[in-house]
C-alpha cells in the first residue's frame, strides 16, 4: 500500500487514545461535579475547590494530549515545510 506506514500508523493510533482518554477524564469530571451537585445542593466552597480540581485534571489531560501531539508531529511538519521552502 502506497504511503503507508507502520510509524504513521503508531502516531495516529497515539493521539486516538490521547483523545479518548481525554474523553474519559471529561465523562469522570461531569460525574464528580453531578455527585457535588446532589451532595451539596448550596454553595459551598469546599464543593467549588473539588469541582475545580476535577475540572484542572481535564485541562492537565488535554495539555498532556497537546504536547504528545506536537512531539509526535513536529518532525513531519518541519519536513513539509522544508520541501515547501526548497
Amino acid at each position: 500500500m502506497k504511503g503507508f506506514s507502520i510509524d504513521l500508523l503508531w502516531r495516529l493510533l497515539n493521539l486516538t487514545g490521547k483523545f479518548w482518554g481525554n474523553q474519559f477524564l471529561e465523562i469522570i469530571n461531569s460525574a464528580i461535579e453531578g455527585l457535588v451537585d446532589l451532595v451539596q445542593p448550596e454553595f459551598d466552597p469546599r464543593a467549588g475547590k473539588i469541582k475545580d480540581l476535577a475540572a484542572a485534571s481535564v485541562l492537565v489531560g488535554a495539555v498532556f494530549a497537546a504536547l504528545v501531539g506536537l512531539i509526535v508531529f513536529l518532525n513531519p511538519i518541519v519536513e513539509l515545510i522544508s520541501r515547501w521552502l526548497t
